[in-house]
């Protein structure tokens, strides 16, 4: 499953560099994707939510102090592990914005798990916004791909870089 998720990873970019050199040409409106962190209960999970929005204009990037954070994905022991994959989460929900017209926005966290990795590491906050994993952009990238960089061998570390819309003078 682990050479499954890597070749998934070279996938993902090779996709991004062709979606770079390729430009647009049937209009489509921007949908917002919404990921959610695993169920604790045994009930099953929801299907990811897709809906219609409003897209804001977001500030241009170099306004912006970015910041890397490093850590770890969930223990091989606990909840933040997908029993069906294998692969580890860090415990948050983020939302991200696709589309032909839609632009390039980074994935916003709209929940982080008290409890999990990215809550333990201190340095991750509700509606910090994720531009990289791991070196990767995602500015653009549907809510599933997203995930598919984000989790990966439990206990493995990773790199996420961050920026924080909503404090402008950073």
């Amino acid at each position: 499953q682990f050479e499954e998720e890597e070749l998934r990873r070279q996938q993902l970019a090779e996709q991004q560099r062709m979606s770079q050199q390729q430009t647009a040409t049937a209009p489509q409106s921007p949908q917002v994707q919404q990921r959610g962190i695993p169920q604790q209960s045994p009930a099953p999970a929801t299907p990811t939510a897709t809906m219609q929005a409003q897209v804001p204009s977001s500030p241009p990037m170099a306004s912006f102090k970015t910041r890397k954070v490093q850590l770890h994905r969930g223990a091989p022991d606990s909840a933040f592990v997908d029993a069906t994959t294998g692969m580890a989460g860090i415990g948050i929900r983020f939302i991200t914005v696709t589309g032909v017209n839609a632009p390039a926005v980074p994935a916003k966290i709209e929940f982080v798990h008290p409890s999990g990795p990215a809550s333990l590491s201190g340095n991750i906050n509700i509606n910090d916004q994720i531009v990289e994993v791991d070196g990767m952009t995602i500015m653009g990238l549907e809510s599933t791909d997203v995930r598919h960089l984000i989790c990966g061998i439990p206990g493995s570390m990773m790199t996420l870089t961050l920026v924080d819309f909503s404090d402008s003078s950073a």
